[in-house]
């Protein structure tokens, strides 16, 4: 398993590198951030949802992935909120909403990644912890991947969640989400009527 400090060290370097990609004295600096595999792409992915280490965890072994990490038998009953690592979160957002920015082909290689994308994005609309930003992030990775016609079958998966969230009080963020993304809706249109 890489360590969590490893991680976040990772998540810093690419964020520099979008933060500089223009000032860089580095041409291709651009280029490269387009262009990055799509296992990377997917490592990126994964960190939405990292469980949060603890000195109450019990080893749990990912069959998926083969990455042990540190799960408590009473977050495992708690929601989301109380499960996931919202530092390693928050900064693959961080990431991920400026890079699938750069080019439609980076928004449509995202598709690889239905449902598990779409499994750790709809809980961070939602979320109560972590940096207030989060939210807004998350709605703006779920716009930029609207964008692009390869991502129509994970909004399709997404969509009845998607509603299911945005009819729950204290939840017009996600009934944004629903009107603006989903059913091409202006919002501010609605508003004003």
């Amino acid at each position: 398993t890489t360590p969590r400090l490893c991680l976040m060290m990772a998540l810093d370097l690419f964020q520099e590198m979008l933060d500089h990609q223009e000032t860089s004295n580095l041409p291709s600096m651009k280029q490269i951030l387009q262009e990055l595999p799509l296992d990377v792409l997917q490592r990126l992915v994964d960190f939405l949802w990292v469980p949060r280490l603890g000195p109450d965890a019990l080893d749990y072994v990912n069959p998926i992935h083969n990455i042990v990490s540190r799960v408590s038998t009473l977050k495992l009953l708690m929601g989301y909120d109380n499960t996931v690592d919202t530092d390693i979160r928050d900064r693959s957002l961080d990431v991920l909403v400026p890079l699938v920015n750069l080019s439609d082909h980076l928004v449509g290689s995202m598709s690889n990644f239905s449902p598990r994308l779409y499994d750790a994005l709809l809980p961070i609309l939602t979320t109560q912890v972590g940096r207030n930003d989060a939210p807004m992030l998350a709605n703006s990775l779920l716009k930029a991947l609207s964008r692009h016609p390869a991502n129509r079958v994970g909004l399709l998966y997404a969509q009845e969640r998607i509603l299911a969230l945005a009819t729950k009080d204290d939840n017009a963020r996600v009934a944004q989400v629903a009107l603006g993304h989903l059913y091409q809706f202006d919002i501010q249109d609605l508003s004003s009527s």
